[in-house]
């Protein structure tokens, strides 16, 4: 544990309190050292949490909310994914999204464009959904729309998803 630091003639000093004992160590050394801490730490929580990742603890809960109509909400289509992508990578562009863009992506990085009725209702379930959001003072005729942040939020679970069920060995698995 780090307890003090201070500058000292000839180059820089840390205290460190190790089992008692006081020591003094270069900058290297103690980088290593706190690597070796922050590792031992991650370890330990790691150790803390893997019981409750590993067991059927919470198995009753999601079995009612996934046996649920009331409860489960649907997850999100191929669709909003593709469309929620194009949102990040115009973001990445540092630019708003538009239906155009969304045409314009799909056809670049799926060798298919999709459908312009389709970008519009993906659009409005998005926007219904809080995940996209319209940048204010755009005319109707060019509505422009950005990420949300739970959209965001939702598209990596959903691309999280996609690469656990892809890694099943059937494809019946979705």
């Amino acid at each position: 544990m780090i307890t003090q630091l201070r500058k000292v003639t000839g180059g820089r000093s840390i205290k460190l309190n190790v089992e008692g004992r006081h020591l003094n160590r270069s900058a290297e050394d103690d980088r290593r050292a706190l690597e070796m801490n922050v590792e031992r730490s991650m370890k330990a929580m790691l150790n803390l949490l893997s019981p409750a990742i590993e067991s059927g603890e919470h198995d009753d809960a999601m079995i009612q909310l996934g046996a649920s109509a009331a409860l489960f909400v649907e997850p999100l289509s191929k669709h909003e994914v593709q469309a929620l992508a194009c949102a990040l990578y115009m973001e990445n562009e540092r630019q708003a999204l538009s239906y155009h863009d969304v045409l314009r992506l799909t056809d670049r990085f799926s060798g298919k464009a999709m459908n312009i009725t389709m970008v519009y209702k993906t659009i409005e379930r998005l926007l219904d959904r809080g995940f996209l959001t319209q940048v204010e003072g755009e005319a109707d005729r060019s509505r422009r729309y950005q990420i949300h942040g739970q959209g965001r939020e939702a598209f990596r679970m959903a691309v999280l998803n996609s690469r656990i069920l892809a890694s099943t060995p059937s494809p019946a698995a979705a």
